[in-house]
């Protein structure tokens, strides 16, 4: 992603509402503990020499970043339409200086969540092969993507996201409402007042996997936009809306971050031996 229209977006998004306490404050402290750590080892792994140095440094580092991934599903186990990421490592040989690494692959698994009835006339749960998504505007114009359908009415008459009060788009833009009474949505998305046509949802069918993980950034939690235009679906026979719904978590309670916390640091262990040994070795030649 445009590191400008990254700024951008990340000036403008807020914070997804997730229980705040202890325990989000030290998941966010080991978050930045963990980037930090990914930003300097880029510059720094890269010279180590490819004996089995450079391949353990790097390991270490995928651990850390597995441990990253299993707190993320703890922290947004509760948080609907939240979509988990996968991470696979993955042996690169770069062929300009013959060298090896080890670093870790991101995906996402795009499979929708189970539909959770909340009985609120402004949720809703989208079904559509993995691939649908409700369409929003963040600030500045910036069209993203989400699987959160629980909106209400801002007091500019805008239907708006619970989480950030972004406009929610219709066909003709973004929805107003003139006025309150019984709201009513069809399974394709036509949302009506008291029985008459107000708009339709916005509905953003992307047309494959690998175009998505390639071209989907993450602005936080639940909402996503393109670094650059793909191919997409169109026809109501792609998806259903279900009203009084929302779409839940698609992530789990992981257990196994003590796992990969217990690898990284036995991996950062192994390398400061391997290290010292050699520093000591070449003392003893020199």
């Amino acid at each position: 992603m445009n590191l400008l229209k990254w700024i951008k977006i990340l000036k403008n998004i807020k914070t997804p509402d997730t229980k705040k306490g202890n325990a989000s404050f030290l998941l966010i402290l080991s978050l930045l503990w963990g980037f930090t750590l990914t930003t300097y080892a880029d510059v720094y792994f890269h010279d180590f020499p490819d004996d089995g140095t450079r391949e353990l440094a790097y390991s270490a580092e995928s651990y850390q970043e597995h441990y990253a991934k299993s707190l993320d599903y703890n922290m947004h186990v509760s948080t609907p339409g939240y979509i988990r990421k996968s991470i696979t490592n993955k042996r690169l040989y770069d062929h300009a200086d013959g060298k090896h690494l080890v670093v870790g692959s991101y995906s996402y698994k795009w499979i929708e969540g189970n539909p959770y009835e909340t009985g609120d006339p402004l949720h809703f749960c989208i079904n559509g092969s993995n691939k649908a998504f409700f369409t929003i505007q963040l600030n500045d114009g910036i069209v993203a993507y989400t699987r959160d359908g629980r909106f209400r009415i801002s007091h500019t008459n805008h239907l708006v996201t619970l989480s950030g009060n972004f406009p929610v788009l219709g066909e003709e833009g973004p929805i107003i409402v003139p006025y309150r009474g019984d709201y009513t949505i069809t399974r394709h998305g036509n949302f009506y007042i008291d029985e008459v046509l107000i708009d339709k949802f916005k509905i953003t069918i992307f047309k494959n996997f690998d175009d998505m993980n390639r071209h989907l950034d993450n602005a936080n939690a639940t909402f996503f936009t393109l670094n650059e235009p793909i191919d997409t679906l169109s026809g109501d026979k792609h998806y259903n809306i279900l009203q009084g719904f929302i779409s839940h978590s698609n992530a789990f309670r992981s257990n196994d971050s003590w796992y990969y916390r217990s690898s990284q640091t036995a991996g950062i262990r192994s390398l400061y031996m391997l290290i010292d040994g050699r520093r000591t070795l070449f003392n003893a030649l020199n």
